[in-house]
């Protein structure tokens, strides 16, 4: 890929304050800054403009969603290449035995 921000990619992260969020962001952040992307799209649930300040310092764009509800998603991936959904649900993944997407115990269990 060219590295002309009009080929580059429209990037949207998804669960930027965990843990994976805080390691994927600053590699973001050298792509949006090297024009690899042309930009970075930082959406939240709880949207506090005071919290997200230093994200738009870099040079981010946020926006607010909620990711349950599909109007509010649509409007928030518009103009949107890429998403990056580093949010987990912990049931699933600390034991393997929770289905935490569907909110049930598993089959065997």
């Amino acid at each position: 890929m060219s590295s002309s921000t009009a080929t580059a990619p429209a990037v949207a992260v998804i669960g930027h304050k965990g843990y994976i969020g805080s390691m994927v962001l600053p590699i973001a952040f050298e792509a949006l800054q090297q024009k690899r992307i042309k930009e970075l799209r930082i959406l939240s649930r709880k949207f506090d403009a005071n919290a997200l300040k230093g994200l738009i310092a870099q040079g981010a764009t946020t926006q607010n969603a909620s990711y349950n509800n599909l109007a509010s998603l649509t409007q928030a991936l518009t103009g949107i290449d890429v998403l990056i959904s580093t949010h987990i649900v912990w049931g699933a993944v600390v034991d393997g035995r929770y289905d935490g997407l569907a909110g049930r115990r598993l089959e065997g269990e």
